[in-house]
């Protein structure tokens, strides 16, 4: 698992290891940089593919089957946004 993070896809932390797919928008908007960065340990990249409710309770079944799981009263959203409001100067 990495860190949660908004960045320009230039400074994007990488993921270790190899096999990995880039999926979403970002792959469409930012493909020739993202690619270039990830060299090898890129597999594939489906730009247009979006992940649904059903891909993520795929992964939270296998957190819980490896033992990732908290109690509900535990668990935290995670906020992620670049400054979108900006106050004038």
């Amino acid at each position: 698992m990495g860190v949660e993070q908004v960045a320009a896809p230039e400074l994007v932390n990488l993921p270790e290891g190899d096999g990995w797919w880039g999926v979403g928008r970002g792959w469409a908007a930012y493909s020739e940089i993202l690619t270039q960065r990830m060299g090898e340990q890129l597999t594939a990249v489906e730009a247009d593919l979006l992940c649904s409710a059903q891909d993520i309770a795929q992964l939270a079944v296998r957190g819980y089957e490896a033992g990732e799981a908290v109690a509900a009263e535990l668990a935290l959203p995670v906020y992620l946004r670049d400054q979108v409001a900006k106050k004038p100067a």
